[in-house]
């Protein structure tokens, strides 16, 4: 899965994790390891998601221009 991961480092993503409840975190992939993907978010800076808890993970749409689009 790591290979996988790999390919959205550098690239702002959109993770859906499921733990207790279902999360979703915004934020540009750092760094990809064994069990471990390290994401900067704007809000909290840096944070650890275990990879066993990932259920998606899309790259952050954008339009023809290069900016954010607004997704529900």
């Amino acid at each position: 899965m790591n290979n996988v991961l790999e390919r959205f480092i550098e690239k702002e993503v959109i993770i859906s994790t499921m733990n207790d409840s279902i999360s979703t975190v915004y934020g540009i992939i750092k760094e990809v390891n064994e069990k471990w993907i390290t994401i900067d978010t704007k809000n909290n800076g840096l944070d650890m998601i275990n990879i066993e808890y990932i259920t998606r993970i899309r790259e952050y749409p954008v339009n023809k221009k290069g900016k954010k689009k607004t997704f529900f």
